[in-house]
């Protein structure tokens, strides 16, 4: 049976609402994403594909840029590496493809910014981010205790413990320098017609679907 690896990174971004999440959810990581391959080149995250366009979140390929806002910041980060076989790779690898195809999938905002109230909530079609690398776990059969949207990332630092290969600067170890230009498109008015009807989309999907 041939053996594959998937990598869960956990991190602290420097971004305004990734310090938010920090705020309200008292944690020290705020951003989960997932990797198919030990270099990165194929790291996902529920999140926003513009740096401006908060309310627009849908599944994204990530790229070191994204993390350090092309300043160089130091961003903490802690990686796990959990083994599993081909056929359980090949299955995420559809799971993430078929997600990014279809346009209904949206960043479940409303369960993360009420989660020290809620605990969280399951919306159609939705993730946050750590969400999604918990839905992933459960596909692969890995035993958690708690429905997926319930998860901080800094839950992972003990259900996943055995399983740290890395901790320190991005940097030091994400070892792919793809560059994603879309992601720092300046403010515009499409833009922020699009962050509008962004809104109203996660509102209705949250609280009338």
């Amino acid at each position: 049976m041939s053996v594959r690896y998937i990598y869960i990174m956990i991190s602290r971004t420097r971004t305004g609402f990734g310090r938010l999440l920090r705020y309200v959810g008292r944690m020290q990581y705020n951003h989960s994403s997932i990797s198919l391959d030990e270099d990165f080149k194929e790291l996902y995250a529920f999140s926003r594909p513009k740096h401006h366009a908060l309310f627009t979140g849908r599944l994204v390929r990530e790229t070191l840029d994204r993390y350090t806002l092309k300043k160089g910041h130091m961003i903490p980060v802690t990686v796990f590496q959990l083994q599993i076989t081909q056929e359980q790779h090949d299955n995420i690898r559809c799971m993430i493809e078929e997600i990014s195809q279809d346009p209904e999938y949206m960043y479940n905002l409303f369960s993360v910014l009420t989660y020290p109230i809620t605990r969280g909530f399951e919306t159609y079609k939705s993730y946050n981010c750590t969400e999604f690398v918990a839905h992933t776990l459960k596909e692969l059969n890995f035993p958690l205790e708690k429905p997926a949207y319930s998860y901080k990332p800094d839950d992972f630092l003990q259900i996943l413990s055995p399983y740290i290969v890395y901790q320190g600067d991005i940097k030091g170890y994400m070892r792919c320098l793809d560059t994603d230009e879309q992601y720092f498109e300046h403010i515009n008015i499409h833009m922020i017609l699009e962050n509008i009807m962004g809104l109203f989309r996660i509102f209705g999907r949250t609280y009338f679907s």
